[in-house]
């Protein structure tokens, strides 16, 4: 049986390097294309990208994101609220890397750039 997949991501766009975006998606390809279009770049509006699969059959992908952006917010107060943060990719997959961890929720991580990789739960 095939479910969606659950991806929380972090992205900085070439045209603001030293701002990071944290979210969630289960459309992570059509995600990536719409930063890689960023203000009209051509195809390559993604400075990093970092993207976390979760392979748990069930989990609340919107409750985590939360504890990430409050983490990071805990990094960056002035930023509380948001989605996007003054900060680094590294900032961002330590956060979210912690967020999981502590939730004992499994997952992979790709490499920056690359698609997210096709899970499949029995």
């Amino acid at each position: 049986m095939r479910r969606t997949q659950l991806v929380l991501y972090a992205v900085t766009l070439r045209e603001w390097p030293d701002v990071v975006k944290l979210g969630r998606t289960t459309k992570c390809s059509s995600r990536r294309r719409e930063y890689d279009t960023w203000n009209f770049a051509d195809g390559d509006g993604v400075q990093q990208c970092v993207v976390y699969v979760i392979t748990e059959e069930y989990a609340d992908l919107s409750a985590l994101e939360c504890a990430c952006l409050d983490g990071m917010a805990m990094m960056r107060p002035r930023y509380r609220g948001n989605e996007w943060f003054k900060g680094s990719i590294e900032d961002a997959k330590n956060v979210i890397a912690d967020v999981l961890n502590t939730a004992g929720v499994s997952y992979i991580e790709t490499s920056p750039g690359r698609p997210a990789p096709k899970v499949r739960l029995a």
